[in-house]
């Protein structure tokens, strides 16, 4: 089986890009004016300038950040001291040193609620748990630390959280499981918009392939992986991962040339921090060298790296140099050092992979599964709630509609009624006009019946008393003529003119 190395994300709050000279002579010059209780943070500062490429002087500087810290009771910066020691021997391969330091640390940050130290410290004690092959302590604080990093909602610590927890189970040689998480660190970079490390993600979904003997498929996730850096400048890292992957992949296929190609390009970017690199691919070198039967090279090539790996008690690596030694004695027909190095195998790989760890890292991850089904329990039972919530005001709205319909039903049936009763208002009204205009047509004709009648009558009248009016005058001119009394003259024309009035009528 190949041991690939991988690549675990820390996103320390130690890292820094180097020493800043200017800074560094700045920070001196403050420590020398700068109160006792302001000593241990411009300490840590400088600290940080050197704690990347001057590893024994930072070491200084952080043993007085932790001196300076009890003195002025700063809880904050004894948790901020004791991790920083802590990386710093992470770093020289000292794991257990380490585990003493961190762990001093998180208990200050349990007592104290420092969140996001309690953050950086488990992510870090994982680190150097997974180092050192203890894989269901390495789950139990990968769980830890992604707890944490979910309540701070921080995407990008989330992602190395994931990233890490897929390597526990790529060292448990569980590839699905590692593959799974890996893939979800992807994602969650890829989907949020997050570059960073992300190389490191398709890197480690490569090794998986690598693993399952999907050569073509690791190689692509390489070259992918490599043509970010045509948007930017290569690390040395990324320089490193991509050779040391592809000098994997090539083994896999049976090219050994490129393959010892690669690798032996990979060792060039190996540094102080890296170290474990170095170690990861002399081990493929060896697996190169035994591929094309020269054993010598291989036994002495593992031979000088079996001391780093039991001084830094790496027993995963010491592993594979067990498993590695045996399949070349044999080889070489030394079947009784074989045999040797065989049982060292089996016995480390039974301290290792025990029933006990393997157990436990179950138990883990059925509390972690579990832990997440009740997250999305709560989760459904919140958007059960909110839907409920909307159904209420569904229903409330679904009512007032209704009653608002109602209303407006009863208004129009109201409004009906009196439309109908003002058009039969109105009939009646008609009908009474109708009935009065009759009435009024017919008084007028009888007046004008009545009018004609005694219009008739009148002239009637008329043209009788016109006749007597002229009877009159006629017997009024015959007595004028017989009479010549002036006295019966005067009433002769007296009637005559009454005559002629009458007459005029």
């Amino acid at each position: 089986m190949i041991r690939l190395l991988t690549i675990l994300l820390t996103m320390s709050a130690i890292c820094s890009s180097g020493q800043n000279i200017r800074a560094v002579d700045s920070l001196k010059s403050l420590l020398l004016v700068s109160s006792d209780s302001a000593k241990p943070y411009v300490n840590y500062e400088i600290y940080r300038q050197y704690a990347v490429s001057y590893p024994d002087i930072a070491y200084h500087y952080i043993d007085q950040v932790v001196t300076d810290s009890y003195k002025a009771g700063d809880s904050l910066m004894v948790t901020k001291g004791f991790y920083g020691k802590a990386w710093l021997a992470r770093q020289a391969g000292q794991y257990k040193v380490a585990l003493k330091d961190y762990s001093f640390a998180l208990n200050i940050a349990d007592r104290n609620d420092y969140d996001l130290w309690q953050m950086y410290i488990t992510n870090d004690i994982a680190l150097c748990y997974w180092s050192l092959g203890d894989y269901d302590l390495a789950l139990n604080y990968n769980l830890k630390s992604l707890r944490i990093r979910e309540q701070f909602n921080d995407l990008s610590q989330i992602g190395v959280s994931l990233n890490n927890i897929g390597l526990v189970y790529l060292s448990l040689k569980d590839y699905q499981n590692a593959i799974e998480y890996f893939s979800k660190s992807l994602r969650t970079k890829v989907d949020n918009g997050i570059d960073w490390d992300i190389e490191i993600s398709r890197y480690n979904l490569g090794v998986c392939y690598n693993h399952l003997g999907q050569y073509q498929r690791a190689v692509d996730l390489f070259e992918q992986m490599f043509s970010g850096c045509q948007s930017k400048p290569c690390t040395a890292k990324d320089s490193l991962t991509y050779h040391f992957g592809l000098g994997e992949s090539k083994l896999g296929m049976g090219d050994f040339d490129k393959a010892e190609y690669h690798l032996t390009k990979a060792k060039q970017y190996v540094t102080y921090s890296t170290m474990k690199f170095g170690i990861e691919i002399d081990q493929a070198l060896a697996r190169v060298f035994r591929s094309r039967g020269e054993l010598d090279r291989a036994i002495n090539l593992l031979g000088a790296i079996e001391p780093l790996i039991s001084d830094q008690g790496l027993k995963d690596h010491m592993l594979i140099n067990y498993e590695l030694l045996a399949s070349i004695y044999r080889q070489r027909h030394d079947f009784e050092t074989a045999s040797d190095y065989q049982q060292k195998f089996i016995d480390l790989k039974s301290k290792i992979l025990s029933g006990q760890v393997i157990g436990q890292v179950v138990q883990l991850q059925s509390d972690f599964n579990d832990r997440v089904r009740l997250k999305e329990i709560d989760e459904k039972n919140s958007l059960i709630s909110v839907i409920e919530n909307q159904v209420r005001q569904h229903k409330m709205m679904t009512a007032f509609i209704f009653l608002v319909a109602l209303l407006l039903a009863i208004a129009s049936i109201i409004l009906w009624r009196l439309m109908l009763l003002k058009k039969k208002m109105a009939e009646i009204l008609d009908n009474r006009v109708r009935e009065r205009t009759a009435e009024l047509e017919r008084s007028y004709q009888e007046i004008q019946r009545i009018s004609n009648e005694l219009q008739v009558n009148f002239d009637r009248l008329k043209t009788r008393l016109n006749s007597k009016a002229a009877t009159l005058r006629g017997i009024a001119n015959v007595a004028k003529l017989e009479t010549s009394d002036p006295r019966g003259l005067m009433y002769f024309s007296r009637i005559e003119e009454e005559a002629e009035a009458l007459n005029r009528y």
